[in-house]
């Protein structure tokens, strides 16, 4: 089979990448053809170093302006598989998969799931016949929330194209979102029909003209003076285009007037594109069909078990893996770390060490939240560790005798289900290393850890303090019981469980 697996922004080398080229693994080793689709290049033999993957053998394929749009380069593939996070494309192979991490949350995705939204969604798809060709990027979105805005950034020449029915003047207006360097008002080289230049006018932001509809297809050519880059971002960008109408007729204005005011709905239909999805939990599967009635099969993520397996005597040390980032499902660091001070000065956790482990991110907000942990800390045998190499972070592991994890905590997750942990990959490396979770009884920590049996579960600061206690007085033979159950459990999600899953669940897509 041929199999393209899109990941719009391969940035830092994670869990999501980890989940992704895992899967490549897998239909690499059944000997089909694989293209890792992105929009910036990466090395493919360092990525696989990185991740502990043998995915060399893809073929890398870099997304620039003269590429078909992604929805129309779908087709050329037996089998499309979307891997990137809150991506709303709309793929057209012969089978097509979304690694879903969690679901987007907005008001429109929680009508989606209503019969007559989805109905209205559907009507509006028939009216829009405006094709969008070379030179456009696939469609994506702008801002957040109720401020949100879709549409495809252009090139310095692109093209549309749209069917007529008859010979007829058809009136074109192109909207255009004032994004980037470039201006319609000063950087519009000229608008083409063939070999043609066709006189055009600027109301605002949009680009208005005129044409001489024939019957069948037209294309309509637009070139800009220029292009430029964002930072970070490695396309040539020309003018973001929200939208573009033909128009002619009073059948056809009131379908452009219908456009205008429902036309961002119908990015809410995607999941309609998709044969299968796969969850990466019971959490995320179980909020997937809340907000779109929508099933998934869960593959939970390959996590390198045997990497963390060993036999060194545990030491009187807790530690927290999770990355320092503000918002999102942020891992309530300061949180843990007031429970340790408290928990310390009462002196049931005299003579221990805490050990809080993360990734760090450059952007002025997540630098401030990591000074603020550092300033928590001080007075009290709490070590901040910020991006440490993964050796280091592996004997940390294998000293430790107990791991806390509490990403949820004081969250609603009728309100905010994303704030919580989807999984929880470091939760069970901790495991495989022989610590003890005590960890948030929240969300995807559930279906790891088993309360009492393979470790202990939490709701508040009080119930965390009474485990901790439970835990630190059983008897040796009582916690290593639950510290091999831990270990056990763990297991459940290594390399070799991952492609057993994998197997049974893609087995039938030849079919």
């Amino acid at each position: 089979m041929k199999i393209g697996i899109y990941n719009e922004h391969l940035g830092t080398m994670g869990g999501g990448e980890k989940h992704m080229g895992s899967i490549i693994e897998y239909f690499l080793n059944k000997n089909n053809e694989v293209d890792l689709l992105t929009s910036k290049p990466v090395d493919l033999d360092l990525m696989s170093v990185k991740l502990k993957l043998n995915i060399k053998a893809c073929r890398l394929i870099v997304l620039d302006s003269t590429s078909m749009e992604l929805e129309k380069l779908s087709k050329n593939y037996d089998v499309f598989i979307n891997s990137s996070y809150l991506s709303t494309l709309k793929p057209r192979a012969k089978k097509n998969l979304m690694i879903l991490f969690f679901p987007n949350i907005s008001i429109c995705n929680l009508l989606s799931h209503s019969t007559l939204f989805r109905k209205l969604i559907k009507y509006i798809n028939t009216f829009d016949n405006v094709e969008y060709g070379q030179g456009f990027y696939g469609q994506e979105k702008h801002n957040k929330y109720f401020k949100r805005k879709f549409g495809r950034w252009t090139n310095k020449d692109f093209e549309f194209s749209f069917v007529a029915d008859k010979a007829q003047t058809q009136k074109i207006q192109i909207n255009v979102l004032k994004l980037g360097q470039l201006s319609i008002q000063n950087d519009i080289e000229g608008v083409y029909q063939g070999n043609e230049e066709i006189a055009y006018k600027i109301k605002k932001n949009k680009i208005i003209f005129e044409v001489a509809s024939n019957v069948g297809k037209n294309i309509i050519a637009v070139r800009l003076k220029d292009s430029f880059q964002k930072e970070n971002d490695k396309r040539d960008l020309g003018i973001f285009v929200k939208s573009i109408y033909v128009k002619s007729g009073l059948l056809s204005w009131f379908k452009t007037m219908f456009l205008i005011v429902f036309k961002d709905f119908r990015i809410f239909d995607f999941l309609d594109y998709y044969d299968l999805v796969l969850a990466n939990s019971e959490y995320t599967q179980k909020w997937l069909y809340k907000i779109w009635q929508k099933k998934a099969t869960i593959l939970y993520p390959l996590v390198e078990v045997v990497d963390f397996l060993n036999d060194e005597p545990k030491q009187k040390k807790i530690i927290s893996v999770g990355r320092f980032f503000v918002g999102s499902h942020n891992k309530k660091h300061l949180i843990m770390i007031k429970a340790f001070k408290q928990m310390y000065d009462k002196g049931l956790l005299k003579g221990w060490e805490y050990n809080v482990c993360g990734g760090t991110h450059p952007e002025k907000a997540h630098q401030q939240y990591l000074e603020e942990i550092k300033n928590a800390a001080k007075g009290y045998p709490i070590n901040i560790c910020p991006d440490i190499p993964f050796t280091e972070l592996k004997k940390m592991y294998s000293e430790s005798s107990i791991f806390w994890h509490a990403a949820g905590y004081d969250e609603n997750e009728n309100r905010h289900p994303d704030k919580f942990e989807h999984f929880g990959i470091t939760t069970v490396e901790a495991m495989a290393s022989g610590c003890i979770p005590v960890v948030i009884g929240k969300a995807g920590q559930l279906e790891i850890v088993t309360d009492g049996i393979s470790g202990f579960l939490w709701n508040d600061l009080v119930d965390l303090e009474e485990k901790m206690k439970q835990a630190l007085r059983m008897p040796d033979e009582s916690i290593n019981k639950i510290r091999v159950n831990a270990i056990n459990r763990a297991k459940d999600f290594s390399r070799e469980a991952f492609f057993v899953r994998a197997e049974s669940i893609f087995k039938d897509l030849e079919n």
